[in-house]
């Protein structure tokens, strides 16, 4: 919310550790290969983790930041 992006960096790069999130190519049949991320253990909830820590890394790392932050609408806490 107040352009903290070591901040964000930082605490997605804990997640990105605490769920070992790793990229392999997968690709059902007759579809194209697709990037997913899984987490180290594959589990239901850490593979989730694991690809929402990535999507956060991709727009903490990119132009995209700016676009990350807390509702200002009056009594919205929505991220």
């Amino acid at each position: 919310e107040e352009g903290r992006v070591d901040d964000a960096a930082e605490a997605v790069n804990r997640l990105l550790r605490e769920t070992g999130a790793r990229p392999p190519l997968d690709r059902r049949p007759g579809e194209p290969w697709a990037v997913h991320f899984h987490g180290s253990d594959d589990s239901y909830g850490i593979g989730w983790s694991a690809g929402c820590a990535t999507a956060l890394a991709l727009a903490v790392g990119s132009e995209l930041a700016g676009r990350l932050g807390v509702c200002p609408a009056p009594h919205c806490g929505r991220v």
